[in-house]
């Protein structure tokens, strides 16, 4: 069973930058799968906090080493990544990826600088992503939609928090799975991400101009309904 969340939010722009990560990641990701997973490339391109370089910062950002790492990463970031380009623009937005990527291997360096495990993946750079839709549209509608297989079962409303309390639960899963990354890394780099998105939405925000295009009028008894029920 999984979820897939849709925002009734109407974008004014073609979310190209949202577009080109999510699938040049996924792509990069199908390339390395057919590859076997080449343990040469991810030691030259991820990063290795006991031999860190500066390109391996950004390069190990489009890396992941399992589905486990890449789909939900993706799923979170074409939902909501597409909503935050529209309100920033698609180089902001960008910005806020890539800078929440670093931050987060920079405070997993801080904190684990002696491990020699190349570490790959955007978890710091989506949960930055995650972070700053946070602040900007934290009421946004969203239809989620539950699928057992290709089988859809049913659709229910949610609102912005309760799409981020999916998010959480999902690095909680990834956590406890963690092979082949450290925990360490795992868990700092979301941190470092969120914090990093908080902070570049907090500094952005009043310079945006975000109307609600949640829905239609013909839904807002919907929308009523789940205020009432709290979500």
């Amino acid at each position: 069973m999984f979820l897939l969340p849709n925002s009734r939010y109407k974008c004014k722009r073609v979310p190209v930058a949202t577009a080109i990560v999510v699938g040049g990641s996924s792509l990069l990701w199908f390339v390395l799968w057919m590859s076997s997973y080449p343990l040469q490339l991810f030691a030259a391109y991820g990063f290795v906090a006991a031999k860190p370089h500066t390109v391996s910062v950004v390069s190990s950002i489009f890396l992941h080493q399992g589905i486990i790492f890449v789909l939900p990463n993706m799923i979170f970031l074409s939902v909501l990544g597409k909503q935050l380009e529209d309100a920033l623009g698609r180089l902001l937005f960008l910005g806020v990826f890539l800078l929440s990527g670093v931050a987060g291997t920079a405070l997993f360096y801080v904190l684990d600088h002696t491990s020699t495990i190349p570490c790959t993946g955007s978890a710091g750079a989506v949960a930055g992503v995650v972070a700053a839709f946070w602040i900007v549209f934290p009421d946004s509608i969203f239809d989620v939609e539950v699928h057992l297989g290709w089988w859809h079962v049913t659709t229910f409303a949610a609102k912005t928090f309760a799409v981020v309390g999916a998010w959480l639960g999902w690095q909680l899963v990834v956590w406890l799975v963690h092979v082949p990354l450290p925990r360490t890394y795992i868990l700092w780099s979301n941190i470092g991400g969120f914090i990093a998105g908080i902070a570049l939405a907090l500094l952005l925000r009043p310079s945006l101009e975000t109307p609600q295009r949640n829905q239609p009028s013909a839904a807002e008894p919907e929308q009523n309904a789940v205020t009432n029920l709290g979500l």
